[in-house]
């Protein structure tokens, strides 16, 4: 049975590693999950991604010709099935992936394009003529093109051996590159791993990859990454029993010593057809280790390493300072904990998985933000001080940092620092607990159990007007040492709202040994929100491999903090936008990323956000980083950049919108070319009070809680070419920005998408 699967499997092997990166080994990084609803009592293995799910092999009789027998082996064909993801990630009931592929002979694993438009694919040959001198068809590769909704005749590869098996095709760095196995005469055992290429047309000679990769085992089931790394199946490269998925990278003109993936990818058993998404953090693999339903199942992985994190940060420059933290005597003290909470970044709070937090962190452009979830408290790090009271941090010298010191029996203290600080003057003593009392607490907003990360708490003395002003953690929680015998009024303030006043009176005797009070500060009204109309957020953690629109179960973790700020913040109304690389055709591309973002707006509409909340757009390629265009060589690094999504904010806490937005926010993006042809094909809300074409036409570009936001804007849209534009204010307290009125409609629609062009978000009131 094992040789009847290395000829009739593809084993597409992934993890989550390239040519500097790091393997996801043993660990409790990896989640490996068994794909139950495709799995059965038969065969199913060698999955490949296709659309929003995969295919994958199997020998289950369901609407095959006939229900096919292979009477030498005694087993049902092979046959090509297809499954999708369900809106938590899991596979769904597989079907038949192409009747008209479908033959009574065996069906192998496969590959397709870029564009999943072009498939190969592994056949025992048809034609009785090219039967082998020992009277068996042998396995070989074809391909067929997608004609509408339907496959076209399979093709023979012209590299094929009628004398022997060539199977297991995979796409390599382009699509006139494949990778596949043989046993063709010439290698170094039984399979051995091909490359050919496509030049003008025609398939050239297969080459050997050489004895690095290929032993006198069996190599099979190759799987190329676009990052450069090549995966494969083997059996003699040193494995836990049988079949074990292994990994080679370039190096230079040969491939380096593979190199065994481990547990939990690989058991005691055949393990192999490993496929991953392009930012190396999910896929699925082949087994038929113990537990599974069937003799080989699929299964599916997530990778919770750092190896995938594609998170686009503010640049930063880091210097290491030197810190001594001593007692008012000069004497050392240590293990102090010392944590750095960066002020520049917006917490969002918890995601509710474990001690993980969210934080909106500044991009390299203002109103640029990237959503990022630590896999810590939310602090972006600790150090612990020595027994001389030293140690290092490494600071962003453009960053505004709150340091905090922490020791039990000390009072606890924050300093902060910019990056106009001079370092020699700060103050790092830390004193006994002696004359105060700890008062510890949240702050909150009314109605919500999470607190208010990066609020101010001022603590003012009654008797002598003096001030103390610390920041709350990322959790909202806070803890200043009082004197005592002392009167202080204690209250939080956060984006202009303030909390009502707590008073607290300190008795002498509150100061005794270990005594602490507890004070949690409530907003009656929730802050205003931490971003402006116009912000974008990118979400770094929301993979789709090729051709794939579907949301993937790690990136709900992102998608959860989105649903919170929808539901935190009733007045707000986002553009969620994907974009692709600029590899595939533009239209291609453009159909691409609407259905990515429409996937992503299906998902918050089923979490029960008002569809009118959310608009779906999808840019395609036409708004490139880098110079990553049509034709202009680069790394899969270089790529990943421009493979993005995002949201706009298109109204923050704007009572102008509030529960009852305009119907145009809900509408799909009318988008039918490339946006980079006509900015008003891109979304864009005409009006809020449309009642007739004629009359005033006034082009709005955002409604602020703040003026210092709507200053900013207004500055925005006169640099725009819009020197009228001015700031009023309206009688709700809200801060509007008017960049010009029309008397024509056309006018006024020009404008807009000019400024919706330079990412400036607009609407249209109708003046009666």
């Amino acid at each position: 049975m094992k040789q009847f699967r290395f000829i009739l499997q593809i084993f597409l092997l992934l993890a989550a590693v390239s040519a500097a990166a790091q393997v996801p080994v043993s660990d409790d990084r990896v989640s490996v999950r068994n794909e139950d609803k495709v799995n059965t009592d038969f065969l199913e293995y060698s999955p490949a991604f296709y659309r929003e799910g995969i295919v994958f092999i199997t020998n289950r009789h369901e609407s095959l010709k006939a229900e096919a027998t292979d009477t030498r082996l005694g087993q049902n064909i092979m046959a090509l099935y297809e499954s999708a993801r369900d809106s938590s990630g899991m596979l769904k009931n597989a079907r038949l992936f192409s009747s008209e592929l479908l033959e009574r002979v065996h069906q192998g694993p496969m590959t397709f394009n870029r564009t999943g438009e072009t498939i190969f694919f592994t056949r025992n040959v048809l034609d009785k003529k090219d039967k082998a001198k020992d009277g068996l068809r042998k396995l070989m590769i074809y391909s067929s093109e997608k004609e509408a909704k339907k496959w076209s005749e399979p093709k023979l590869l012209s590299f094929n051996n009628t004398e022997c098996n060539t199977l297991h095709p995979a796409v390599g760095a382009t699509d006139s590159i494949l990778y596949f196995a043989s046993d063709r005469p010439g290698g170094f055992g039984g399979m051995d791993l091909y490359r050919v290429e496509k030049s003008d047309g025609e398939w050239g000679n297969p080459e050997n990859l050489g004895e690095t990769v290929n032993t006198a085992g069996n190599e099979v089931f190759p799987f190329y990454h676009p990052d450069g790394t090549l995966y494969f199946a083997s059996d003699n490269h040193g494995s836990y029993g049988g079949l074990d998925i292994f990994l080679t990278v370039p190096e230079g003109t040969i491939w380096s010593p593979p190199l065994n993936l481990e547990r939990p990818f690989n058991s005691e058993k055949d393990d192999f057809g490993l496929i991953v998404d392009l930012a190396n953090r999910n896929g699925y693999f082949s087994s038929n280790r113990s537990g599974g339903k069937g003799g080989d199942d699929i299964y599916s992985f997530e990778y919770f390493g750092e190896g995938g994190e594609t998170a686009r940060k503010k640049k930063k420059n880091i210097v290491k300072k030197d810190v001594k933290i001593t007692d008012p005597e000069g004497n050392p003290v240590e293990e102090v904990t010392v944590s750095l909470l960066n002020l520049d970044d917006v917490f969002l709070g918890k995601t509710g998985e474990g001690n993980q937090s969210a934080k909106l962190v500044p991009g390299d452009r203002p109103g640029e933000f990237t959503l990022q979830i630590d896999d810590t408290d939310g602090y972006e790090s600790r150090a612990v001080s020595d027994a001389e009271g030293n140690l290092n941090l490494d600071v962003d010298s453009n960053g505004n940092y709150a340091i905090v010191l922490e020791k039990d029996g000390f009072i606890p203290k924050q300093i902060i620092v910019g990056p106009d600080t001079d370092w020699s003057t700060l103050d790092f003593t830390m004193r006994r607990k002696t004359d105060c009392v700890a008062l510890r607490g949240y702050v909150r907003v009314q109605g919500r159990t999470d607190g208010e990360g990066n609020a101010q708490v001022v603590f003012v003395n009654n008797d002598t007007g003096a001030e103390q002003k610390i920041y709350t953690g990322p959790d909202g929680s806070y803890v200043y040492c009082l004197p005592c015998g002392q009167n202080f009024s204690v209250y939080a303030v956060k984006n202009g709202v303030s909390t009502p006043p707590k008073v607290i009176n300190l008795r002498p005797d509150d100061c005794a040994a270990g005594n602490e009070l507890t004070e949690d500060l409530t907003f009656s009204v929730a802050p205003a929100a931490p971003f402006a109309e116009g912000d974008i957020i990118e979400l770094p953690n929301i993979y789709f491999n090729f051709n794939d629109a579907g949301i993937r179960p790690d990136a709900e973790r992102d998608l959860a903090v989105v649903l919170s700020m929808l539901e935190n913040t009733p007045g707000l109304a986002i553009e969620l936008g994907s974009h692709t690389d600029a590899r595939g055709s533009t239209a291609y591309n453009l159909d691409l990323s609407q259905r990515r973002s429409e996937s992503v707006r299906r998902w918050l509409t089923e979490q029960g956000i008002g569809i009118e909340r959310t608009a779906a757009v999808g840019y395609g390629e036409s708004r490139i980083r880098n110079g990553c265009t049509d034709g202009i060589p680069c790394t899969e690094a270089e790529h990943q950049l421009n493979r993005r999504t995002e949201f706009k904010v298109l109204a923050a806490d704007s009572p102008l919108l509030g529960a009852a937005l305009p119907a145009e926010v809900g509408r799909k993006s009318p988008l039918n070319v490339s946006p980079s042809d006509n900015a008003a094909n891109a979304y864009r809300p005409l009006s809020v009070n449309d009642e007739g074409d004629s009359g005033a036409f006034t082009v709005y570009a955002g409604v602020f809680a703040q003026q210092a936001n709507a200053l900013k804007r207004v500055e925005q849209v006169r640099e725009a070419n819009c020197p009228s534009a001015i700031v009023t204010q309206r009688g709700d307290g809200k801060y509007i920005v008017e960049a010009q009125r029309f008397t024509e409609r056309g006018e006024a629609e020009e404008l807009a998408g000019r400024l919706e062009n330079l990412q400036i978000g607009t609407y249209i009131k109708v003046m009666k």
